[in-house]
Protein backbone atom coordinates (compact mmCIF):
# COMPACT_ATOMS: atom_id res chain seq x y z
CA UNK A 1 0.00 0.00 0.00
CA UNK A 2 3.06 2.43 0.99
CA UNK A 3 4.56 1.69 -2.55
CA UNK A 4 1.34 2.37 -4.53
CA UNK A 5 0.94 5.46 -2.62
CA UNK A 6 4.34 6.74 -3.34
CA UNK A 7 3.99 5.86 -7.24
CA UNK A 8 0.69 7.48 -6.96
CA UNK A 9 2.56 10.48 -5.63
CA UNK A 10 5.09 10.63 -8.23
CA UNK A 11 2.57 10.65 -11.00
CA UNK A 12 1.12 13.74 -9.08
CA UNK A 13 4.15 15.81 -9.09
CA UNK A 14 4.70 14.80 -12.86
CA UNK A 15 1.45 15.86 -13.75
CA UNK A 16 2.12 19.09 -11.76
CA UNK A 17 5.59 19.87 -13.35
CA UNK A 18 3.64 18.89 -17.11
CA UNK A 19 1.10 21.02 -16.29
CA UNK A 20 3.10 24.14 -15.35
CA UNK A 21 5.85 23.20 -18.41
CA UNK A 22 2.49 22.97 -21.12
CA UNK A 23 1.95 26.54 -19.49
CA UNK A 24 4.81 27.91 -19.82
CA UNK A 25 4.74 27.01 -23.84
CA UNK A 26 1.43 27.97 -23.93
CA UNK A 27 3.08 31.61 -23.16
CA UNK A 28 5.36 31.54 -25.24
CA UNK A 29 4.06 30.53 -28.22
CA UNK A 30 1.02 33.39 -26.99
CA UNK A 31 3.74 35.98 -26.71
CA UNK A 32 5.56 34.75 -30.19
CA UNK A 33 2.26 35.15 -32.12
CA UNK A 34 1.50 38.87 -30.86
CA UNK A 35 5.18 39.96 -31.63
CA UNK A 36 4.37 38.53 -35.24
CA UNK A 37 1.16 40.11 -35.32
CA UNK A 38 2.76 43.68 -34.29
CA UNK A 39 5.54 42.66 -36.85
CA UNK A 40 3.05 42.59 -39.84
CA UNK A 41 1.17 45.75 -38.68
CA UNK A 42 3.91 47.69 -37.82
CA UNK A 43 5.36 46.16 -41.75
CA UNK A 44 2.64 47.69 -43.97
CA UNK A 45 1.63 50.57 -41.91
CA UNK A 46 4.87 52.28 -40.49
CA UNK A 47 4.31 54.15 -37.78
CA UNK A 48 6.22 57.14 -38.87
CA UNK A 49 4.08 57.29 -41.97
CA UNK A 50 1.17 57.06 -39.60
CA UNK A 51 0.07 61.12 -38.06
CA UNK A 52 -0.51 61.01 -34.19
CA UNK A 53 0.72 57.77 -33.53
CA UNK A 54 0.98 57.30 -29.75
CA UNK A 55 4.86 56.91 -28.46
CA UNK A 56 4.04 53.53 -26.93
CA UNK A 57 3.00 52.06 -30.09
CA UNK A 58 6.04 53.46 -31.94
CA UNK A 59 8.50 52.70 -29.00
CA UNK A 60 7.47 48.60 -28.30
CA UNK A 61 10.87 46.54 -28.09
CA UNK A 62 11.45 42.97 -27.75
CA UNK A 63 12.76 43.28 -23.78
CA UNK A 64 9.36 44.07 -23.44
CA UNK A 65 7.75 41.15 -24.58
CA UNK A 66 10.30 39.29 -22.58
CA UNK A 67 9.94 40.90 -19.18
CA UNK A 68 5.93 40.52 -19.21
CA UNK A 69 6.56 36.89 -20.09
CA UNK A 70 8.75 36.39 -16.87
CA UNK A 71 6.34 38.54 -14.86
CA UNK A 72 3.79 36.16 -16.17
CA UNK A 73 5.38 32.79 -15.00
CA UNK A 74 6.46 34.38 -11.75
CA UNK A 75 2.99 35.15 -10.92
CA UNK A 76 2.00 31.24 -11.81
CA UNK A 77 4.62 30.07 -9.72
CA UNK A 78 3.12 31.91 -6.31
CA UNK A 79 0.13 30.70 -4.47
CA UNK A 80 -2.97 30.79 -5.82
CA UNK A 81 -5.42 32.87 -3.86
CA UNK A 82 -8.70 34.77 -4.64
CA UNK A 83 -8.04 38.27 -6.29
CA UNK A 84 -10.72 40.23 -7.69
CA UNK A 85 -10.24 41.01 -10.79
CA UNK A 86 -8.13 43.66 -12.05
CA UNK A 87 -9.30 47.06 -14.54
CA UNK A 88 -6.94 47.86 -17.23
CA UNK A 89 -7.49 51.46 -18.37
CA UNK A 90 -6.64 52.02 -22.32
CA UNK A 91 -5.09 55.40 -22.44
CA UNK A 92 -7.41 57.81 -24.57
CA UNK A 93 -10.35 55.17 -24.78
CA UNK A 94 -13.53 55.24 -23.06
CA UNK A 95 -13.79 51.95 -22.49
CA UNK A 96 -11.81 49.26 -20.35
CA UNK A 97 -11.35 45.32 -19.98
CA UNK A 98 -11.89 43.39 -17.41
CA UNK A 99 -9.01 39.93 -17.06
CA UNK A 100 -7.83 38.46 -14.45
CA UNK A 101 -4.03 37.91 -13.63
CA UNK A 102 -3.38 34.44 -15.03
CA UNK A 103 -4.43 36.18 -18.83
CA UNK A 104 -2.19 39.26 -18.02
CA UNK A 105 0.49 37.75 -20.75
CA UNK A 106 -2.17 37.43 -23.83
CA UNK A 107 -3.02 41.28 -22.98
CA UNK A 108 -0.12 42.60 -22.30
CA UNK A 109 0.09 44.67 -25.61
CA UNK A 110 -3.65 46.80 -25.79
CA UNK A 111 -2.67 47.66 -29.68
CA UNK A 112 -4.42 44.45 -30.67
CA UNK A 113 -7.45 42.20 -29.03
CA UNK A 114 -8.58 39.78 -29.77
CA UNK A 115 -12.85 39.49 -29.41
CA UNK A 116 -13.73 36.16 -28.82
CA UNK A 117 -17.44 37.01 -28.92
CA UNK A 118 -17.73 37.85 -32.92
CA UNK A 119 -14.26 36.27 -33.45
CA UNK A 120 -13.22 39.24 -35.29
CA UNK A 121 -9.82 41.03 -35.16
CA UNK A 122 -10.37 44.35 -33.38
CA UNK A 123 -7.93 47.69 -33.34
CA UNK A 124 -7.71 49.23 -30.24
CA UNK A 125 -9.23 52.84 -30.54
CA UNK A 126 -5.70 54.71 -30.20
CA UNK A 127 -3.86 53.29 -33.02
CA UNK A 128 -5.36 55.10 -36.64
CA UNK A 129 -6.94 52.64 -39.09
CA UNK A 130 -5.11 51.62 -42.16
CA UNK A 131 -7.45 53.15 -44.91
CA UNK A 132 -7.77 56.96 -44.41
CA UNK A 133 -9.31 59.37 -46.53
CA UNK A 134 -7.14 61.52 -48.41
CA UNK A 135 -8.53 64.60 -46.64
CA UNK A 136 -7.06 63.72 -43.44
CA UNK A 137 -3.90 64.10 -44.99
CA UNK A 138 -4.63 66.94 -47.65
CA UNK A 139 -5.71 70.01 -47.24
CA UNK A 140 -8.98 70.85 -49.97
CA UNK A 141 -7.77 73.74 -52.35
CA UNK A 142 -9.77 76.83 -50.84
CA UNK A 143 -10.03 77.51 -54.63
CA UNK A 144 -11.69 74.61 -55.67
CA UNK A 145 -15.59 73.01 -56.29
CA UNK A 146 -16.97 69.83 -55.70
CA UNK A 147 -20.21 69.94 -58.55
CA UNK A 148 -23.32 72.52 -58.39
CA UNK A 149 -26.51 72.23 -57.21
CA UNK A 150 -28.85 72.05 -59.71
CA UNK A 151 -31.54 75.22 -59.87
CA UNK A 152 -35.57 74.84 -58.26
CA UNK A 153 -36.97 75.26 -62.20
CA UNK A 154 -34.60 71.75 -63.29
CA UNK A 155 -35.67 68.59 -62.14
CA UNK A 156 -32.97 66.15 -61.91
CA UNK A 157 -32.52 63.09 -63.96
CA UNK A 158 -32.13 60.91 -61.25
CA UNK A 159 -34.91 62.02 -58.58
CA UNK A 160 -37.89 60.16 -58.25
CA UNK A 161 -39.29 62.66 -60.27
CA UNK A 162 -36.73 62.59 -62.76
CA UNK A 163 -37.09 58.66 -62.74
CA UNK A 164 -40.83 59.08 -62.96
CA UNK A 165 -40.97 61.27 -65.97
CA UNK A 166 -38.27 58.91 -68.08
CA UNK A 167 -40.58 55.46 -67.14
CA UNK A 168 -43.60 57.42 -68.72
CA UNK A 169 -41.58 59.07 -71.77
CA UNK A 170 -40.26 55.58 -72.35
CA UNK A 171 -43.68 54.47 -72.33
CA UNK A 172 -44.67 57.33 -75.22
CA UNK A 173 -41.78 56.07 -76.99
CA UNK A 174 -39.96 59.31 -76.75
CA UNK A 175 -36.49 57.79 -74.93
CA UNK A 176 -35.14 56.31 -78.29
CA UNK A 177 -32.19 58.09 -78.58
CA UNK A 178 -31.51 57.60 -74.96
CA UNK A 179 -30.18 54.66 -75.32
CA UNK A 180 -27.35 54.65 -77.58
CA UNK A 181 -26.16 58.24 -76.29
CA UNK A 182 -26.02 56.56 -72.60
CA UNK A 183 -23.66 53.85 -73.93
CA UNK A 184 -21.48 56.08 -75.10
CA UNK A 185 -22.00 59.04 -72.37
CA UNK A 186 -18.59 60.67 -71.17
CA UNK A 187 -17.55 63.64 -69.27
CA UNK A 188 -15.92 66.48 -70.79
CA UNK A 189 -12.15 65.71 -69.94
CA UNK A 190 -11.57 69.30 -70.09
CA UNK A 191 -13.59 72.74 -68.88
CA UNK A 192 -13.64 73.97 -72.60
CA UNK A 193 -14.29 70.77 -74.33
CA UNK A 194 -17.99 70.38 -74.14
CA UNK A 195 -18.16 70.93 -77.79
CA UNK A 196 -15.56 68.32 -78.32
CA UNK A 197 -17.04 65.65 -75.80
CA UNK A 198 -20.70 65.72 -77.22
CA UNK A 199 -19.09 65.55 -80.48
CA UNK A 200 -17.04 62.15 -79.59
CA UNK A 201 -20.39 61.05 -77.56
CA UNK A 202 -22.75 61.60 -80.63
CA UNK A 203 -20.42 59.97 -83.62
CA UNK A 204 -20.00 56.84 -81.80
CA UNK A 205 -23.25 56.49 -80.38
CA UNK A 206 -24.27 56.78 -84.63
CA UNK A 207 -22.06 54.45 -85.55
CA UNK A 208 -19.44 56.21 -87.48
CA UNK A 209 -16.37 54.83 -87.87
CA UNK A 210 -13.62 57.57 -87.89
CA UNK A 211 -11.59 55.54 -90.35
CA UNK A 212 -7.88 56.09 -88.14
CA UNK A 213 -6.59 54.83 -84.79
CA UNK A 214 -7.54 55.90 -81.65
CA UNK A 215 -4.81 53.43 -79.30
CA UNK A 216 -3.53 50.89 -79.84
CA UNK A 217 -5.81 48.78 -82.98
CA UNK A 218 -8.69 50.36 -82.48
CA UNK A 219 -10.25 53.03 -84.38
CA UNK A 220 -12.70 55.28 -81.84
CA UNK A 221 -13.56 59.21 -81.54
CA UNK A 222 -12.26 60.63 -78.54
CA UNK A 223 -11.97 64.47 -78.11
CA UNK A 224 -8.09 64.64 -78.82
CA UNK A 225 -8.82 63.44 -82.23
CA UNK A 226 -11.01 66.68 -83.23
CA UNK A 227 -7.29 68.24 -84.49
CA UNK A 228 -8.25 68.88 -88.06
CA UNK A 229 -9.40 72.25 -88.14
CA UNK A 230 -7.80 73.81 -85.05
CA UNK A 231 -5.46 72.89 -82.56
CA UNK A 232 -6.49 71.13 -79.66
CA UNK A 233 -4.47 73.69 -77.17
CA UNK A 234 -6.71 76.55 -78.92
CA UNK A 235 -9.91 74.49 -78.15
CA UNK A 236 -8.16 74.23 -74.42
CA UNK A 237 -8.24 78.15 -74.11
CA UNK A 238 -11.69 79.23 -75.73
CA UNK A 239 -13.67 76.19 -77.09
CA UNK A 240 -15.49 75.73 -80.59
CA UNK A 241 -17.71 77.86 -82.01
CA UNK A 242 -21.43 77.19 -83.45
CA UNK A 243 -19.87 76.92 -87.05
CA UNK A 244 -16.76 74.90 -86.03
CA UNK A 245 -18.78 72.40 -84.52
CA UNK A 246 -20.78 72.08 -87.63
CA UNK A 247 -17.04 72.29 -89.84
CA UNK A 248 -15.71 69.18 -86.93
CA UNK A 249 -18.67 66.97 -87.30
CA UNK A 250 -18.32 67.30 -91.43
CA UNK A 251 -15.25 66.87 -91.27
CA UNK A 252 -15.41 63.32 -89.56
CA UNK A 253 -18.10 61.68 -91.55
CA UNK A 254 -21.38 63.05 -89.89
CA UNK A 255 -24.12 64.20 -91.72
CA UNK A 256 -25.70 67.31 -90.08
CA UNK A 257 -28.04 70.17 -90.16
CA UNK A 258 -27.60 73.23 -88.10
CA UNK A 259 -30.07 76.43 -86.89
CA UNK A 260 -29.65 79.41 -85.63
CA UNK A 261 -31.89 80.02 -83.07
CA UNK A 262 -32.98 83.35 -84.70
CA UNK A 263 -33.23 81.51 -88.17
CA UNK A 264 -35.92 78.87 -86.67
CA UNK A 265 -38.78 78.50 -84.57
CA UNK A 266 -39.99 76.88 -80.90
CA UNK A 267 -42.08 74.82 -83.00
CA UNK A 268 -39.53 73.60 -85.59
CA UNK A 269 -36.86 73.19 -82.76
CA UNK A 270 -39.86 71.45 -80.62
CA UNK A 271 -40.57 68.90 -83.78
CA UNK A 272 -36.44 68.48 -84.07
CA UNK A 273 -36.10 66.98 -80.57
CA UNK A 274 -39.03 64.79 -81.25
CA UNK A 275 -37.38 63.12 -84.04
CA UNK A 276 -34.00 62.85 -82.32
CA UNK A 277 -36.27 61.46 -79.13
CA UNK A 278 -37.89 58.56 -81.32
CA UNK A 279 -35.13 58.21 -83.69
CA UNK A 280 -31.80 56.18 -82.91
CA UNK A 281 -30.07 57.17 -86.13
CA UNK A 282 -30.97 60.93 -85.12
CA UNK A 283 -28.84 62.97 -82.59
CA UNK A 284 -29.56 66.57 -82.02
CA UNK A 285 -27.14 68.52 -80.02
CA UNK A 286 -28.31 71.81 -78.31
CA UNK A 287 -25.56 74.72 -78.15
CA UNK A 288 -27.08 77.03 -75.75
CA UNK A 289 -26.27 79.79 -72.28
CA UNK A 290 -26.28 78.13 -69.00
CA UNK A 291 -27.40 81.63 -67.95
CA UNK A 292 -30.54 81.13 -69.12
CA UNK A 293 -31.41 78.31 -67.28
CA UNK A 294 -29.90 79.41 -63.80
CA UNK A 295 -26.49 77.35 -63.78
CA UNK A 296 -22.88 79.18 -63.45
CA UNK A 297 -20.96 79.39 -66.76
CA UNK A 298 -22.49 80.41 -70.24
CA UNK A 299 -21.69 79.07 -73.60
CA UNK A 300 -22.53 74.89 -73.45
CA UNK A 301 -23.02 72.09 -75.82
CA UNK A 302 -24.97 69.02 -74.86
CA UNK A 303 -27.15 66.23 -76.59
CA UNK A 304 -30.39 65.55 -76.24
CA UNK A 305 -31.67 61.87 -74.44
CA UNK A 306 -34.88 62.13 -74.44
CA UNK A 307 -38.70 64.48 -74.62
CA UNK A 308 -41.60 64.07 -71.79
CA UNK A 309 -44.73 65.03 -74.00
CA UNK A 310 -46.78 65.70 -71.36
CA UNK A 311 -45.13 68.33 -69.55
CA UNK A 312 -42.77 69.49 -72.88
CA UNK A 313 -39.72 68.18 -70.96
CA UNK A 314 -36.25 67.68 -72.25
CA UNK A 315 -34.01 65.35 -71.21
CA UNK A 316 -30.27 67.60 -71.45
CA UNK A 317 -27.53 64.89 -71.27
CA UNK A 318 -25.02 67.02 -69.44
CA UNK A 319 -21.65 66.37 -70.06
CA UNK A 320 -19.97 68.20 -67.55
CA UNK A 321 -21.21 65.81 -64.99
CA UNK A 322 -18.43 67.30 -62.82
CA UNK A 323 -20.59 70.22 -62.30
CA UNK A 324 -24.52 69.25 -63.09
CA UNK A 325 -26.19 66.03 -63.63
CA UNK A 326 -28.30 65.18 -66.71
CA UNK A 327 -31.48 66.80 -66.01
CA UNK A 328 -34.92 67.74 -67.48
CA UNK A 329 -36.00 71.55 -68.73
CA UNK A 330 -38.50 72.53 -70.38
CA UNK A 331 -38.39 73.16 -74.29
CA UNK A 332 -39.47 76.50 -73.97
CA UNK A 333 -36.37 77.49 -71.40
CA UNK A 334 -33.58 75.96 -73.68
CA UNK A 335 -34.68 77.64 -76.89
CA UNK A 336 -34.66 81.29 -74.75
CA UNK A 337 -31.37 79.91 -74.02
CA UNK A 338 -30.01 79.42 -77.25
CA UNK A 339 -31.71 82.90 -78.72
CA UNK A 340 -28.06 84.37 -76.36
CA UNK A 341 -25.63 85.80 -78.09
CA UNK A 342 -22.14 83.97 -78.01
CA UNK A 343 -19.38 86.65 -76.78
CA UNK A 344 -16.94 85.29 -79.18
CA UNK A 345 -19.48 85.46 -82.51
CA UNK A 346 -22.22 88.25 -81.70
CA UNK A 347 -24.77 85.73 -82.97
CA UNK A 348 -27.18 83.82 -81.53
CA UNK A 349 -26.20 79.85 -80.64
CA UNK A 350 -28.42 77.08 -81.93
CA UNK A 351 -29.08 73.12 -82.08
CA UNK A 352 -27.76 70.45 -84.97
CA UNK A 353 -29.47 67.33 -86.22
CA UNK A 354 -26.66 64.74 -86.90
CA UNK A 355 -26.75 61.80 -88.73
CA UNK A 356 -24.64 59.19 -90.36
CA UNK A 357 -23.27 60.16 -93.30
CA UNK A 358 -22.95 56.44 -95.43
CA UNK A 359 -21.28 57.74 -98.96
CA UNK A 360 -18.71 60.14 -97.04
CA UNK A 361 -17.02 58.75 -94.21
CA UNK A 362 -14.82 61.63 -92.97
CA UNK A 363 -12.32 64.17 -95.32
CA UNK A 364 -8.81 65.31 -95.38
CA UNK A 365 -9.56 69.16 -96.57
CA UNK A 366 -11.22 71.28 -93.97
CA UNK A 367 -12.25 75.18 -94.41
CA UNK A 368 -10.58 77.11 -91.85
CA UNK A 369 -13.63 78.94 -90.32
CA UNK A 370 -12.54 82.76 -89.83
CA UNK A 371 -15.31 84.21 -90.77
CA UNK A 372 -13.56 87.42 -91.83
CA UNK A 373 -11.00 85.48 -93.99
CA UNK A 374 -13.28 82.88 -95.74
CA UNK A 375 -15.85 86.26 -96.34
CA UNK A 376 -12.93 87.86 -98.46
CA UNK A 377 -11.93 85.40 -100.74
CA UNK A 378 -15.55 83.83 -101.23
CA UNK A 379 -16.13 87.80 -102.15
CA UNK A 380 -13.32 87.42 -104.53
CA UNK A 381 -14.47 84.15 -106.10
CA UNK A 382 -17.98 85.83 -106.76
CA UNK A 383 -17.94 89.29 -107.27
CA UNK A 384 -14.47 90.18 -108.11
CA UNK A 385 -13.00 87.64 -110.31
CA UNK A 386 -16.35 86.97 -112.55
CA UNK A 387 -16.02 91.20 -112.94
CA UNK A 388 -13.01 90.58 -114.04
CA UNK A 389 -13.12 87.73 -116.47
CA UNK A 390 -16.38 89.44 -117.91
CA UNK A 391 -14.40 92.47 -118.65
CA UNK A 392 -11.79 90.22 -120.82
CA UNK A 393 -13.89 88.26 -122.20
CA UNK A 394 -13.67 88.95 -126.05
CA UNK A 395 -10.23 88.08 -125.49
CA UNK A 396 -10.12 84.98 -123.72
CA UNK A 397 -9.89 82.06 -126.23
CA UNK A 398 -8.33 78.57 -123.54
CA UNK A 399 -9.04 77.24 -120.64
CA UNK A 400 -5.35 77.57 -119.42
CA UNK A 401 -5.66 81.43 -120.28
CA UNK A 402 -8.11 81.61 -118.11
CA UNK A 403 -6.97 79.55 -114.99
CA UNK A 404 -3.99 82.15 -115.41
CA UNK A 405 -6.09 84.79 -115.34
CA UNK A 406 -7.39 83.91 -111.85
CA UNK A 407 -4.60 82.67 -110.61
CA UNK A 408 -3.13 86.61 -110.94
CA UNK A 409 -6.52 88.05 -109.18
CA UNK A 410 -6.33 85.55 -106.09
CA UNK A 411 -6.22 87.19 -103.14
CA UNK A 412 -2.99 86.22 -100.40
CA UNK A 413 -5.85 84.20 -98.34
CA UNK A 414 -6.88 82.04 -101.07
CA UNK A 415 -3.84 79.46 -99.79
CA UNK A 416 -5.53 79.56 -96.38
CA UNK A 417 -8.61 78.44 -97.06
CA UNK A 418 -8.34 74.80 -97.40
CA UNK A 419 -6.19 73.15 -94.59
CA UNK A 420 -4.99 69.50 -94.55
CA UNK A 421 -4.03 70.33 -90.86
CA UNK A 422 -3.07 73.28 -88.80
CA UNK A 423 0.10 74.31 -89.01
CA UNK A 424 0.78 73.69 -85.54
CA UNK A 425 0.70 69.89 -86.18
CA UNK A 426 3.13 69.54 -88.70
CA UNK A 427 5.63 66.36 -87.92
CA UNK A 428 3.28 65.68 -85.30
CA UNK A 429 0.57 63.91 -87.40
CA UNK A 430 0.07 59.91 -87.44
CA UNK A 431 1.47 58.01 -90.16
CA UNK A 432 -2.15 57.18 -91.23
CA UNK A 433 -3.31 60.50 -91.54
CA UNK A 434 -0.14 60.98 -94.11
CA UNK A 435 -0.63 58.20 -95.94
CA UNK A 436 -4.24 58.95 -96.89
CA UNK A 437 -2.71 62.55 -97.98
CA UNK A 438 -0.62 61.19 -100.00
CA UNK A 439 -2.61 58.88 -101.75
CA UNK A 440 -5.34 61.74 -102.28
CA UNK A 441 -2.35 64.17 -103.82
CA UNK A 442 -1.41 61.35 -105.82
CA UNK A 443 -4.92 60.95 -107.58
CA UNK A 444 -4.92 65.03 -107.71
CA UNK A 445 -2.22 64.81 -110.06
CA UNK A 446 -3.79 62.45 -112.52
CA UNK A 447 -6.20 65.43 -113.09
CA UNK A 448 -6.46 67.82 -115.83
CA UNK A 449 -6.98 70.64 -113.48
CA UNK A 450 -3.72 69.51 -112.05
CA UNK A 451 -1.97 69.26 -115.40
CA UNK A 452 -2.81 72.81 -115.85
CA UNK A 453 -2.66 74.58 -112.65
CA UNK A 454 0.88 72.93 -111.69
CA UNK A 455 2.07 74.55 -114.70
CA UNK A 456 0.97 77.60 -114.06
CA UNK A 457 2.49 77.55 -110.39
CA UNK A 458 5.94 76.42 -111.37
CA UNK A 459 6.07 79.75 -113.59
CA UNK A 460 4.48 82.10 -111.28
CA UNK A 461 6.58 84.65 -109.04
CA UNK A 462 6.60 84.81 -105.32
CA UNK A 463 3.84 86.87 -105.02
CA UNK A 464 1.44 83.71 -105.88
CA UNK A 465 -0.12 82.43 -102.42
CA UNK A 466 1.05 78.95 -103.62
CA UNK A 467 4.31 79.42 -104.86
CA UNK A 468 5.60 78.42 -101.48
CA UNK A 469 3.01 76.31 -99.59
CA UNK A 470 3.71 72.61 -99.39
CA UNK A 471 1.66 70.58 -101.48
CA UNK A 472 0.55 74.47 -103.33
CA UNK A 473 -0.29 72.94 -107.04
CA UNK A 474 -2.83 70.33 -105.26
CA UNK A 475 -4.15 72.88 -102.95
CA UNK A 476 -5.02 74.84 -105.90
CA UNK A 477 -6.29 72.47 -107.75
CA UNK A 478 -8.94 71.16 -104.46
CA UNK A 479 -9.74 74.65 -104.64
CA UNK A 480 -10.96 75.39 -108.00
CA UNK A 481 -12.60 71.91 -108.02
CA UNK A 482 -14.92 72.82 -105.16
CA UNK A 483 -15.12 76.60 -105.74
CA UNK A 484 -18.52 77.90 -106.60
CA UNK A 485 -19.48 77.46 -109.87
CA UNK A 486 -20.06 81.52 -110.11
CA UNK A 487 -16.35 82.33 -110.65
CA UNK A 488 -16.96 81.30 -114.26
CA UNK A 489 -20.65 82.79 -114.86
CA UNK A 490 -18.82 85.61 -117.14
CA UNK A 491 -16.88 83.36 -119.23
CA UNK A 492 -17.90 82.48 -122.98
CA UNK A 493 -20.18 79.90 -123.28
CA UNK A 494 -17.82 77.93 -125.07
CA UNK A 495 -15.24 77.89 -122.21
CA UNK A 496 -17.27 77.74 -119.53
CA UNK A 497 -18.87 74.45 -120.62
CA UNK A 498 -15.21 73.41 -120.83
CA UNK A 499 -14.38 74.46 -117.90
CA UNK A 500 -17.98 72.63 -116.49
CA UNK A 501 -15.94 69.63 -118.37
CA UNK A 502 -12.43 69.53 -116.33
CA UNK A 503 -14.88 70.25 -112.99
CA UNK A 504 -17.72 67.40 -113.39
CA UNK A 505 -17.19 65.43 -110.66
CA UNK A 506 -18.28 62.25 -112.61
CA UNK A 507 -15.68 62.07 -114.34
CA UNK A 508 -13.41 62.57 -111.17
CA UNK A 509 -11.97 59.57 -109.36
CA UNK A 510 -14.41 58.25 -106.42
CA UNK A 511 -12.18 59.54 -103.97
CA UNK A 512 -11.82 63.14 -104.91
CA UNK A 513 -15.42 63.29 -105.96
CA UNK A 514 -16.32 62.87 -102.51
CA UNK A 515 -13.23 64.97 -100.94
CA UNK A 516 -14.52 67.66 -103.66
CA UNK A 517 -18.50 67.13 -101.95
CA UNK A 518 -17.66 67.50 -98.55
CA UNK A 519 -15.35 70.80 -99.11
CA UNK A 520 -18.72 72.13 -100.95
CA UNK A 521 -20.96 71.22 -98.63
CA UNK A 522 -18.57 72.77 -95.33
CA UNK A 523 -18.83 75.86 -97.21
CA UNK A 524 -22.46 75.98 -96.69
CA UNK A 525 -21.99 74.87 -93.02
CA UNK A 526 -19.97 77.25 -91.57
CA UNK A 527 -22.21 79.88 -92.97
CA UNK A 528 -20.40 81.36 -95.45
CA UNK A 529 -22.40 80.42 -98.66
CA UNK A 530 -20.88 79.90 -102.10
CA UNK A 531 -23.91 81.63 -103.54
CA UNK A 532 -24.58 84.86 -105.76
CA UNK A 533 -25.12 87.55 -103.08
CA UNK A 534 -24.17 91.30 -102.94
CA UNK A 535 -24.48 91.31 -99.24
CA UNK A 536 -21.39 89.04 -98.78
CA UNK A 537 -20.24 90.08 -95.56
CA UNK A 538 -19.82 88.95 -91.88
CA UNK A 539 -23.50 88.81 -91.42
CA UNK A 540 -24.36 86.42 -94.55
CA UNK A 541 -26.82 83.68 -93.53
CA UNK A 542 -28.09 80.85 -95.59
CA UNK A 543 -31.45 79.58 -94.90
CA UNK A 544 -31.04 75.56 -94.59
CA UNK A 545 -35.00 74.82 -96.78
CA UNK A 546 -33.91 76.73 -99.92
CA UNK A 547 -30.41 77.79 -99.94
CA UNK A 548 -31.16 81.22 -100.23
CA UNK A 549 -29.02 84.80 -98.61
CA UNK A 550 -29.94 86.58 -95.87
CA UNK A 551 -28.25 89.23 -93.87
CA UNK A 552 -28.86 89.65 -90.09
Amino acid sequence: SSGINAEYGDHIALFAMMKKSFSVIKRLLSSQAQQQQRTIVSTAIPSQSIPNVPPRFSQIKEEDDKQTLAKSIKQDQEPKTQTPPQTIIHTNTQHSNTIHPTNATINAQNTLITNKKNNNSVIDEDFPPCHTRPTDFNIVPSNSFYRRPLPETLVAFSSPQGRTLFQEALKEGCMEGYFPLAEQFVSQSEPAFCGLATLAMSLNALYIDPNRLWKGPWRWFSEDMFDCCTPIDAVKKRGVTFSEFACLAKCNGASIQAFRADESTLDEFRAAVIEASTNQNVICVVSYSRISLGQTGNGHYSPIGGYHPKTDLVLVMDVARFKYAPHWVTVETLWKAMLENDEDTHRPRGYFLLRQNAKNQGTIFCILKSPNLWTKVAHHFLNVIPDKLGEKESSLTSVEQVLEDIFSYFPVEASKVLQTYPQELSGRLHPDHMNALNSFFQEISRTRMYEIVSKLVESSDASNPFRNQPYGAHVATVLLLACPAQLYSTLPNKLREEMSKIRELDSLPSEIRNEIMQIREQMFQVRKSPCKCSALDSGLLINQKNGSCSTK
